[in-house]
């Protein structure tokens, strides 16, 4: 059961990975505009999502640790 949940992280892991290289490495405000929207609440939208994708690799991580502390 461990393995599952340390292998849907790690799929987790790599899609916001991409994600992330894809938004670092294109033109941003245009793929803000994209996903988000123009104006005050985009930013805030893009904000959120940048904050988001890092408490997730953190959480993951964490889990990651803690799992392999187990076994």
């Amino acid at each position: 059961m461990n393995s599952i949940k340390v292998l849907i992280g790690y799929c987790i892991c790599a899609r916001t990975v991409i994600l992330l290289y894809f938004f670092l490495h294109s033109d941003q405000y245009s793929l803000i505009v994209t996903v988000f929207g123009e104006g005050e609440d985009a930013s805030l939208f893009s904000f959120a999502f940048i904050s988001g994708v890092q408490r997730a690799k953190v959480a993951f991580l964490n889990e990651h640790d803690r799992i392999s502390k187990m076994e």
